[in-house]
């Protein structure tokens, strides 16, 4: 089995990642940990699961420039557009740690955008809270991957 990850939190990756190896055998993660990376890969690989974090940047963090590093707080509802607008339907499951977006009018709460989201786009399989400290993500994780 073949997924993408797109994340840009490495203490978030490393636990996902030590996870899945752990319960699926011959698995095969590739990473991408912004916007531009994640559409690319998305591009040049077919995938049987897309795990993909909500609150993300447009661009890699570079060693050489930090200072550009901003995350947009639906940059994972922008990956889903371009997916749509690409004909990408790769079974797509959002993995956060927020349970509130955006600020102002742009405001929600993860129910909400993940209602919008299922609306939206017919390969969106849903959406799990992400906790560092308990493993309550784990079995919904395993569960969707295995459907």
């Amino acid at each position: 089995m073949s997924i993408l990850l797109i994340e840009d939190d490495q203490n978030k990756v490393d636990r996902v990642c030590d996870f899945l190896k752990q319960s699926i055998a011959g698995l095969d993660v590739d990473l991408a940990g912004s916007f531009n990376s994640g559409i690319r890969s998305l591009l040049s690989k077919d995938y049987e699961a897309l795990i993909l974090d909500m609150t993300l940047p447009m661009v890699d963090i570079s060693t050489k420039d930090p200072s550009g590093y901003k995350r947009e707080h639906f940059g994972g509802r922008l990956v889903l557009r371009e997916m749509k607008l690409r004909d990408v339907n790769t079974p797509t499951i959002v993995l956060t740690q927020f349970d509130q977006f955006g600020d102002g009018p742009e405001e929600m709460t993860l129910e909400q955008l993940d209602g919008e989201l299922a609306e939206s786009f017919p390969f969106y399989k849903g959406s799990i809270f992400y906790s560092a400290s308990h493993d309550t993500w784990a079995a919904p994780l395993l569960g969707f991957l295995n459907s």
